[in-house]
């Protein structure tokens, strides 16, 4: 056994022998007042197993793993000098597949990991960190095993000044290493921020480095971003960015990104306000292959709510981009408008007014032909609505009526017209013992050029009882849609009928019940129709002292295809219970069956589940047995687990 192992065993025996003689945790909100050490132990076995009964297959998976973990942490002197934080785990893992020891395979995995930050209270506390992983795999054939190592170590300074600029420096190192690879990551960060009467200015520079050990290849990069925000008043503020980035591979090929931009921010009273913004970005890249691109984006909105019952807004969006390779060239270039009005007549009724504008202009171009697409779009939008409360019910009702004009090169567009209506009564009281409720909606789209014409249709209505509440509470629903497309030649007719009841006034026996119906038609040619048919019921209650929950559910689902027929029929039933056994422990089972039906084809599934924890003292043991059944037409698969885990964890600490 090497020196590491020995000094590792003899820390776990110091601290079974002698860390419960003295167990406390750190004073106070500051884990590193007082030195302490912690011992973790954890112990797990696994045996999967898995048999198909119609034929000779079955494969037994075993493990069994056990873990040591040592943890420790405080100051050295003073936590205003130093503190440390060090650990060292240990796990090995045994597997066995096919209840053959050729399959057998055994794990060893070392972590350990140790930072010190030194002067970690005061305005330039540096922080120096190491941790690495190294894990083997051993088999019969390869005694000598397999291994990978992960090696991270940096360190990290700040400095906060009172003049000078606050500073964060961070160097970080990864290293992965295996018997045939080895690359290294480094990356070097370096952050300053300085506060200036009413401005805040940030500077980042970030290098990274990717090197191929094995071969020698190395990738670079290096990006800065410089950020200035200044409060030109106490409700405007400018917002000003430069962000530039390089690249360069190993085979020669380099990227460059610079970017640029500013964000304006104002709302000089509670009645108006403002935003504008500006960026701009370039790519380029040389090499294998060379490319350039360009983007302008503006986008700016204002809000100014003219009085108490008028309120307007608009925004824009301009959009300009260039794409260069060595075969093409691509121009796009697109606008984006709109403004709106509202108006609230009294406080039931309202009036709004909306405008809005695209336009798209496409250019493309290689050594063979030229593409050009230009569009543009006007849609204008006019809306009412209504609503009041009265004694019996609540109603609310809306119109619009809009006009939209769409011109394109490349397709054939169209003016038209849209108009929609809804409206709705709820909380209805006018039948006795029974709250009801019913809404509406319509809309149209034609377009004259091509004589396309698009519409949808919806109502609904629903009902509960408004007496015996506390008895129970009964629902029900119808709700029908349909949409028309001439243009394409299709729609759909959806109905929904529902009905619910749940009553928890007999405590021993709460319940919940639920219907659901729904037919869908799609009136393509007659191409499709489907009824879904859905029934659950649940129950819960308190059953010897513990929780017990069962559901079932049954849907039934109905397709006719122009290719065929599918009909599919599923039930599904659930139940669980939990209960403390003793004061220590706690054991749950759970349970389900699922039996589903497709087209004369059955699969049957059974789930079990049974898990118990208890706690010994300081252990904490916990079992669990799974067991699974799926019967299928030519298989019959067992599935069965069996999981046994046991830890604990102690420690002691001292100042």
């Amino acid at each position: 056994m090497s020196r590491i192992k020995w000094a590792f065993a003899a820390l776990i025996i110091f601290a079974t022998l002698f860390g419960s003689l003295r167990t406390a945790q750190a004073a106070g909100r500051d884990p590193y007042l007082n030195n302490n050490l912690r011992i973790s132990l954890s112990f797990e076995y696994d045996r999967d197993t898995t048999k198909d009964i119609k034929s000779d297959y079955e494969n037994i998976y075993s493990s069994f793993e056990q873990r040591y973990t040592l943890d420790v942490l405080g100051n050295i002197f003073s936590r205003w000098l130093m503190t440390y934080d060090a650990g060292l785990h240990f796990a090995r893992r045994t597997t066995t597949s096919a209840s053959t020891s050729t399959n057998k395979i055994t794990t060893h995995e070392w972590y350990y990991y140790f930072s010190t930050s030194l002067l970690p209270k005061s305005n330039i506390p540096l922080t120096l960190y190491i941790n690495k992983t190294r894990t083997t795999n051993f088999t019969l054939t390869n005694t000598s095993g397999t291994w990978t190592t992960r090696l991270n170590y940096g360190l990290i300074w700040r400095g906060i000044f009172r003049t000078l600029p606050k500073i964060y420096f961070k160097a970080d190192s990864n290293s992965h290493r295996t018997e045939n690879t080895h690359t290294v990551d480094s990356t070097y960060t370096l952050n300053l921020k300085k506060n200036y009467k009413s401005t805040t200015n940030t500077w980042e520079n970030v290098y990274t480095t990717t090197e191929n050990k094995k071969d020698g290849l190395k990738n670079n990069q290096i990006s800065t971003n410089i950020t200035n925000i200044t409060k030109i008043s106490r409700a405007t503020q400018l917002t000003v960015f430069l962000a530039a980035s390089s690249a360069e591979l190993s085979n020669g090929d380099t990227t460059s990104v610079i970017g640029m931009g500013s964000a304006l921010t104002s709302s000089p009273s509670k009645d108006f306000n403002q935003q504008h913004n500006y960026n701009y970005t370039k790519l380029s890249q040389e090499g294998t292959t060379e490319t350039t691109s360009e983007q302008h984006v503006y986008s700016g909105s204002m809000r100014y709510k003219i009085s108490d019952r008028v309120s307007s807004s608009s925004a824009v969006t301009v959009n300009t981009g260039i794409n260069n390779s060595v075969t093409t060239v691509r121009n796009n270039e697109s606008t984006d408008a709109n403004a709106n009005i509202s108006y609230r007549a009294t406080n039931r009724l309202n009036f709004s007014e909306n405008v809005s504008y695209r336009r798209y202009t496409s250019t493309s171009q290689d050594v063979f032909n030229t593409n050009f697409d230009d569009r543009t779009e006007l849609k204008i939008d006019s809306r009412a609505g209504y609503s009041d409360n009265y004694s019996w019910a609540s109603f609310s009702a809306s119109g619009a009526a809009g006009y939209s004009d769409i011109r394109s090169s490349a397709y054939i567009g169209g003016k038209g017209l849209t108009m929609s209506a809804s409206s709705s009564l709820s909380r209805i009281n006018l039948v006795p013992f029974v709250t009801l409720g019913t809404s509406g909606s319509f809309s149209r789209a034609r377009i004259r050029t091509s004589k396309d014409i698009n519409s949808t249709t919806s109502y609904s209505f629903n009902a509960n009882n408004s007496v015996l509440k506390r008895f129970a509470l009964l629902t029900g629903s119808y709700a029908f849609s349909k949409s028309d497309s001439t243009a394409i030649a299709s729609g759909t007719d959806n109905t929904t009928v529902s009905y619910s009841a749940a009553t928890n006034y007999i405590k021993s026996l709460p319940m919940n019940y639920s219907w659901v119906e729904t037919k869908t038609f799609n009136f393509f040619d007659d191409s499709s129709r489907t009824l879904d048919k859905t029934f659950n019921i649940s129950h819960e209650r308190v059953l010897l002292n513990g929780e017990f929950n069962a559901s079932f559910s049954y849907k039934v689902s109905e397709s006719s295809f122009r290719d065929g027929v599918q009909n599919r029929t599923t039930k599904l039933y659930r139940t669980s219970y939990k209960r403390n056994l003793t004061r220590n422990s706690i054991w749950s089972i759970t349970g389900s069956y699922n039996d589903d039906e497709l087209n004369k084809s059955k699969e049957k599934v059974l789930d079990i589940t049974n898990s118990l924890a208890y706690q010994l003292r300081s252990w904490l043991i916990q079992a669990e047995y799974a067991y699974s059944r799926r019967t299928q037409l030519e298989t019959d698969t067992v599935e069965t687990r069996l999981i046994v885990k046991a830890g604990r964890s102690f420690g002691f600490s001292w100042r």
